[in-house]
């Protein structure tokens, strides 16, 4: 549950997201892939940095982001509080690491992501305090920043978003 999920190179990609164990919710660190042409399951991607769950996942410029997300407040020490993050990481092939860009504005969990030709949008989502966001952010390849876009037609968090072809830049 709370997994994010975006394809890449050909494969399903679910990233994080929280299991239960003996009563216990757990949040999950793991990347794991599907691939349809083999049709199985595989598990070549380093971890997460840490746990989290209910992030957004898209490709953009040939590489996974994950956008947001809330995880343990003490990052990877198990505990009742989580936080909604700010922080955007993508997977980085040639070294096989995950590298970090600059946070979003917000600290947000249930978020939308997409991406127009080289820019990445988070879509509303959640604060820590649980409030509903409808503010639609970009971030740019160009100057390396998030910015405010515009705003929802209503709040909204935990839906679906895609990828729009960069015919449209």
């Amino acid at each position: 549950m709370g997994a994010g999920v975006c394809s890449h190179r050909g494969q399903v990609w679910v990233i994080g997201g929280m299991s239960e164990s003996r009563g216990k919710i757990n949040l999950i660190h793991e990347v794991r892939c599907y691939d349809p042409q083999m049709g199985e399951w595989i598990r070549n991607i380093p971890n997460l940095p840490y746990p989290r769950a209910f992030i957004g996942a898209v490709e953009c410029m040939n590489r996974v982001f994950v956008m947001g997300g809330t995880s343990y407040a003490d990052s990877d020490i198990y505990s009742d509080e989580l936080n909604s993050l700010d922080e955007v990481i993508y997977f980085e092939e040639d070294d096989r690491t995950w590298k970090t860009i600059t946070p979003m504005m917000d600290p947000r969990h249930f978020v939308g992501a997409a991406a127009v030709g080289k820019s990445l949008f988070a879509l509303g989502g959640l604060s820590s305090l649980e409030e509903a966001i409808d503010e639609v952010n970009v971030y740019t390849e160009t100057n390396k920043q998030w910015h405010k876009c515009t705003n929802l037609p209503v709040s909204l968090c935990g839906f679906a978003a895609t990828t729009i072809p960069s015919i449209l830049n």
